[in-house]
């Protein structure tokens, strides 16, 4: 058992936080879903002590989430090829 009391409040900013940016990764929208999971990050620092296995269990889950949604693909990418010289 932990030798600390869980800030209720925040925990559940983090969690309510996480559910959104789920909500958000299902969309598509990657820059919603990032910001959203930067503000539950914020609000877990504050509901478990940094280092603590609470912290880190929740930093897991909010790192599946964000993997939840690729990074967007160059569309069309411009390759550029050395010109021969006459």
């Amino acid at each position: 058992m932990a030798d600390f009391a869980a800030d209720l409040p925040a925990l559940h900013d983090a969690l309510d936080g996480a559910a959104l940016a789920v909500f958000e990764a299902e969309g598509g929208d990657r820059k919603r879903m990032s910001f959203l999971l930067m503000e539950a990050s914020a609000a877990a620092a504050s509901a478990f002590p940094a280092g603590s296995r609470e912290a880190d269990a929740l930093e897991v889950i909010f790192g599946a989430i964000s993997h939840a949604v690729p990074d967007p693909a160059i569309e069309d990418p411009q390759l550029y090829e050395p010109e021969l010289g006459d």
